[in-house]
């Protein structure tokens, strides 16, 4: 798996946070979680220690509320396992301009 180009999203499905892991289109793992920050936390775990990005984003009010987003999730994946050292959250805004990044750090 270490040459595969991995690719994530997050879908709202009906009360739960749908995730799901992708490689060249092809489904590599799935599953629902409760929050957007927690099905997030639960894709980066399958994804581990290899780049990942987000294909379709999520939106949000403004920037403010998108770096919310990033540290919440940076705090739950650190708070899940000991993160590689240059592990990080990044943030784009809809034009594709980094905006925050996240590191994940355990406390």
């Amino acid at each position: 798996m270490a040459d595969q180009e991995l690719q994530y999203r997050v879908r709202r499905r009906g009360s739960g946070w749908h995730w799901e892991v992708l490689s060249n289109s092809e489904l590599l793992q799935s599953g629902v979680e409760p929050t957007s920050a927690a099905a997030r936390v639960a894709a980066f775990e399958y994804i581990h220690g290899r780049a990942a990005q987000d294909i379709e984003g999520q939106e949000f009010t403004d920037d403010d509320a998108a770096r919310h987003e990033a540290v919440q999730v940076a705090r739950n994946l650190a708070g899940n396992r000991t993160p590689s050292a240059d592990e990080r959250v990044i943030v784009t805004n809809a034009q594709g301009v980094v905006i925050h990044e996240e590191p994940v750090i355990s406390e």
